[in-house]
């Protein structure tokens, strides 16, 4: 609420995708943090795909959040919020993905 301008203040559907934006923006930066070091720490290479949906879904899902609540109808989101589901499908992928090449690199070391 830094910025008190009235669109901002007087739309409650714009203020609710903008907060819902900037959380999703600020925990899934920590998600790819955390990846980044998980795969550096512990020697995982999971595929290039999974790598890249893991980026691309930290960046659609926000994205979608925020450009929903720049252009929205009435009482109902725009049509940029589709990019929200496509962003967990492909944050979906990317998790399980690295968790299974955890466990292959744990099998080939042995543990």
């Amino acid at each position: 609420m830094a910025y008190k301008t009235p669109a901002y203040l007087q739309d409650s559907e714009r203020r609710e995708l903008f907060r819902l934006a900037h959380t999703h923006g600020t925990f899934l930066g920590l998600i790819l943090i955390a990846a980044a070091l998980c795969a550096e720490r512990f020697k995982l290479l999971p595929a290039r795909a999974a790598r890249s949906a893991l980026r691309l879904g930290a960046v659609l899902m926000p994205l979608g959040f925020l450009l929903a609540g720049v252009w929205h109808y009435e009482s109902d989101p725009g049509l940029a919020i589709w990019l929200v589901p496509a962003g967990a499908l492909l944050l979906i992928f990317g998790v399980i993905s690295f968790a299974l090449a955890s466990r292959a690199n744990r099998r080939r070391e042995g543990g």
